[in-house]
């Protein structure tokens, strides 16, 4: 299994890492943790995107993407949180 990222995999996840790097700070992150909730207009964000439909199908209304490309969402979401 080649897990090179292409030109498509590497734009998306340096798209994804500089929005949540903009939108989403440090401390927000600390904070919703602390309060045990989630940023609801974010995810709303993340999904106008079309990130969060990436995985799925097309047939499904989802964008058609691969197994690599899911793991570049949770690997960028993970990133951010651990920072």
């Amino acid at each position: 299994m080649n897990l090179e990222l292409d030109e498509t995999q590497s734009l998306l996840r340096d798209t994804l890492r500089e929005y949540l790097e903009a939108e989403l700070p440090f401390d927000r992150i600390r904070e919703l943790e602390r309060e045990r909730r989630w940023d609801d207009a974010l995810w709303k964000a993340v999904a106008s995107h079309g990130w969060l439909s990436l995985p799925f199908p097309e047939a499904q209304g989802g964008g058609g993407g691969s197994v690599l490309d899911a793991g570049i969402l949770i690997e960028e979401f993970a990133r951010r949180a651990a920072l």
